[in-house]
């Protein structure tokens, strides 16, 4: 059965995965208490269940190389609660078997430096040396990212969730949004009025090279507070 919703809430966000349990964790972190996330299902169930959680900082944006970055500090830091995510600092190595290619991490380790992010060009045989499953054959030249690494999304999720209840925010789980309303004006609702909504459904995931940023989520929430918003009105509905 759905879980009671409270009448009112400031900040709604729309989806209970890494992205959604992160925004609602930043922005109690932030000081916001009326926070109250909504999930269809349960916590983690959608595409940070299968999510690889390979954490690479480096982007050819350096703002969101720079978000990243925050990032790895903010799961260095769980890592050393009772929270953690499982992070891994592994390091990461991109491969060069063509001059074109060595030329591209070349210029990503200058993108690199202006970042403050430590990426090392290295030999072929070097690489080997870090992996020593790979083989060097044909390889021309390689970069090392010291600080990249891995973290269980699944983990990181309960982490950010535990964290933002703990803040004061409402964590509402099989509650499915089924609408949102923009109204012309905010009085005579009935059922749950709020000031804002964050969607937090499509938050980006490529679960080949990266898990879903924190950082880019908080960032998206920020464009989206700027933004003059109507108030609204949520349908939400039993998910089953």
């Amino acid at each position: 059965m759905a879980q009671a919703l409270p009448g009112r809430a400031r900040v709604v966000v729309i989806g209970g995965g890494v992205g959604g349990a992160s925004v609602a964790f930043h922005l109690v972190e932030r000081g916001e208490r009326d926070v109250l996330l909504l999930e269809r299902a349960e916590l983690t169930s959608g595409s940070t269940f299968h999510s690889a959680g390979l954490v690479g900082q480096l982007r050819s944006d350096p703002a969101l190389t720079t978000m990243n970055g925050w990032s790895v500090e903010l799961y260095r830091r769980l890592e050393e609660t009772e929270h953690a995510p499982g992070w891994v600092e592994s390091g990461s190595l991109r491969l060069a078997s063509s001059p074109a290619r060595l030329e591209e991490i070349s210029r990503q380790a200058g993108w690199a430096q202006r970042s403050g992010l430590p990426l090392e060009l290295i030999s072929a045989d070097e690489a080997a040396e870090l992996f020593p499953l790979m083989s060097a054959h044909g390889v021309l030249g390689a970069a090392y990212t010291p600080t990249d690494g891995q973290v269980d999304p699944a983990r990181l999720c309960y982490a950010l969730a535990a964290l933002a209840r703990a803040g004061g925010a409402t964590i509402a789980q099989q509650t499915r949004v089924v609408g949102i309303d923009t109204l012309l004006s905010s009085g005579g609702l009935s059922g749950t009025e709020i000031d804002l909504a964050i969607a937090a459904l499509t938050a980006a995931t490529d679960s080949a090279t990266v898990t879903p940023s924190t950082s880019s989520i908080v960032e998206r929430a920020a464009r989206v507070r700027s933004s003059p918003i109507m108030p609204s009105r949520i349908s939400t509905g039993n998910s089953r």
